[in-house]
């Protein structure tokens, strides 16, 4: 079976509904490939419905003055190792993309301004991060519909609207190229059975990363990697996960450059619960592995916690706590983890026997806790080794607060694992979403954007920044991607 059109994109997440959508605009026969029986079965489901972008329409609306020049100033200090043309790209064009899902009838809330947390992630945080009406947290209600089928059913209702056609049950397998090495088409299996061959002038790769698929985290990521739990898709709930790398494969065999393949987005998560909670507040803590040693700077937060720990034993550690932490910032993940069926922590009034407890290395654990305790009160705990610096940021100045002693029994052990949402690396593109080869090259015909991506995130994420840079490069890509079949037409 043959299949011909002008652009074929592979993904319905955010990122390939925006370049399907955005390619059928202007002008361009579209078929968008979806491999599982229903559109949407990504990440783009469970998000929060969150975004970020400076100059937007909302933020005018709000007597608020900012500018994508600015943005892009705070994103290279935040992002110091993103590529300089995927950030610019990313800051320069966030508000066209907010200003798009405008236009196809998603609402936000209002946006605020708190000089409070000037110092938050992109800066000003409260200004820039534009949260949609019906936003949903990992399939939970906040208003009178589910957020993520909303949101699809409007990205699908544009899509038909520009005369776009979706085919589900459809795997993507192979890219096609012709005698002078351009992008020819693809070809793909119907879950039925038969292979159907797309020729098409263009590709858009948009089938999210590989946090589903084990071999591929074993390879890139940790010989731990499997321990983790992954919180990413539709049916997490369920053990299933459909981003297991198929565009990565795909790319690479017809000579992309794959970046950041060790990074992950991570949350730590009480096993074996997952999506929900994630156990943020181990920044004010610390955190030991199954040797009962500190291995990362816990001040960095749970994105960068959970990436230290898929490079130790089993991918295993414990949030270390006392009764006044534990009452302030932990009792309520902690008890909404075990109402979710996660075992109960143990505590201890000694730390000798809270080791034993957990399992590690007694007189080992008890001496560690005491020399950070000591550090604590000697203000020295930026000379431990790893420091505790009180820096979410190595720029941000020194955070008191997250500098604290465990010193009030009973001590508590709160067992995590990572909860991978997203791998971070991925396909190497330029600000055209235009997929790059090994010397940095263009490959003729085909693009990339979303969560199969690599240049923008390592171990670092800030609120919105998933979403946006799918929203982003999908947008950019699918106007790329009719722009180049238009000539090749």
């Amino acid at each position: 079976m043959k299949e011909s059109c002008d652009v074929v994109v592979v993904g319905s997440g955010l990122a390939g509904f925006a370049a399907a959508i955005q390619a059928a605009e202007l002008n361009s026969k579209v078929i968008l490939l979806e491999k599982t029986e229903r559109v949407g079965a990504g990440n783009t489901f469970v998000s929060n419905g969150f975004y970020v972008g400076a100059g937007t329409i909302p933020q005018k609306e709000a007597g608020i003055e900012d500018s994508p020049e600015r943005f892009l100033q705070d994103l290279t200090k935040i992002l110091p190792e993103a590529d300089p043309k995927q950030l610019r790209a990313f800051a320069l064009y966030a508000a066209e993309g907010i200003e798009w899902l405008l236009k196809i009838g998603i609402d936000f809330h209002p946006v605020l301004s708190d000089p409070e947390v000037e110092r938050s992630s992109f800066g000003r945080i409260n200004s820039r991060v534009h949260i949609m009406k019906e936003g949903t947290y990992f399939g939970r209600r906040t208003g009178n519909i589910e957020g993520g089928e909303y949101f699809l059913a409007k990205l699908e209702e544009a899509f038909r609207r520009a005369g776009g056609i979706t085919m589900v049950n459809t795997s993507a397998k192979k890219l096609t190229t012709n005698s002078k090495r351009e992008i020819a088409g693809l070809e793909a299996v119907k879950t039925s059975g038969g292979m159907i061959a797309f020729d098409a002038r263009a590709v858009v790769l948009a089938c999210g990363g590989f946090q589903g698929n084990t071999q591929m985290l074993l390879k890139h990521v940790s010989n731990y990697a499997d321990k983790a739990v992954c919180r990413s898709g539709r049916d997490m709930d369920r053990g299933y996960c459909p981003n297991t790398g198929d565009g990565h494969i795909m790319a690479q065999q017809v000579g992309a450059k794959l970046v950041n393949m060790s990074y992950v987005y991570a949350h730590t998560l009480m096993p074996p619960v997952s999506p929900y909670p994630n156990h943020d507040y181990c920044k004010f803590a610390i955190v030991v592995n199954k040797e009962g040693k500190r291995f990362v700077d816990e001040s960095r937060g749970d994105v960068i916690i959970s990436n230290a720990l898929l490079h130790e034993a089993d991918a295993t550690g414990f949030i270390i706590v006392d009764s006044r932490l534990y009452d302030e910032f932990a009792s309520l993940s902690v008890d909404l983890a075990v109402s979710y069926g996660a075992p109960k922590p143990v505590s201890a009034e000694s730390f000798e026997e809270l080791a034993g407890k957990i399992g590690v290395d007694p007189a080992g654990f008890d001496r560690a806790m005491r020399e950070f305790d000591e550090a604590v009160s000697k203000g020295t705990t930026d000379q431990l080794k790893p420091p505790k610096s009180g820096r979410e940021r190595p720029e941000w100045p020194r955070n008191q607060d997250l500098i604290r002693a465990i010193e009030s029994p009973p001590y508590y052990g709160i067992p995590i694992v990572p909860g991978v949402t997203f791998t971070a690396g991925g396909i190497f593109i330029d600000d055209q979403s235009r997929v790059l080869d090994q010397n940095l090259e263009p490959i003729p015909g085909l693009y990339a954007a979303g969560e199969l991506t690599g240049g923008l995130f390592t171990d670092y994420y800030t609120s919105g920044g998933g979403l946006t840079r799918c929203l982003v490069q999908g947008l950019v890509a699918g106007g790329s991607a009719a722009k180049y079949a238009k000539i090749k037409h």
